[in-house]
């Protein structure tokens, strides 16, 4: 939480709680369960933990957290690898490559979950799902100066014509 790494999904979570001390409270306590404060964790490692903390507290929104997830990952960095927990980007490949021609600073990413409400930081209840994908995309040009997050936009996703 402290290191802003997991905004949005933090922000989900937080709504299974009736206070933010008994989300750390479970979530240490299912640290412990599962022998997890001995080891150190990768960034992907801890998005995992999260996923595996989910299905134990609220599988009901578990794609969510999976976008969420997906979300924070490349809101914070343009990541080489896509995390496995994420769509395979082969399902929007051409899409992406519509919204980002030039590539190198920018990601485009497909979310079935309305975040702007997370973003904004004025989210009441959990986000809606729609039902096509639309795209956000993260440019890493001109970042945050105090967190370091990408700037994001929304991109509707254009129907294929064929």
């Amino acid at each position: 939480y402290n290191s802003g790494q997991f905004e949005m999904t933090m922000q989900v979570l937080e709504l299974l709680f009736d206070s933010p001390f008994r989300l750390f409270s479970h979530l240490g306590s299912f640290y412990e369960r599962h022998g997890l404060f001995q080891r150190k964790h990768t960034r992907i490692g801890r998005c995992s933990i999260l996923l595996d903390f989910v299905k134990e507290y609220d599988r009901e929104h578990l794609q969510l957290y999976q976008e969420t997830l997906t979300f924070d990952l490349y809101y914070r960095e343009h990541m080489k690898s896509r995390p496995d927990f994420a769509y395979d980007a082969a399902l929007f490949k051409k899409e992406t490559r519509r919204l980002c021609p030039k590539g190198r600073n920018l990601h485009a990413e497909p979310f079935f979950y309305e975040f702007s409400g997370l973003l904004e930081k004025k989210q009441k209840g959990y986000p809606k799902k729609k039902k096509e994908w639309s795209f956000y995309i993260f440019s890493y040009e001109k970042r945050n100066r105090l967190t370091g997050q990408a700037t994001v936009s929304q991109a509707d996703r254009k129907e294929e014509k064929g």
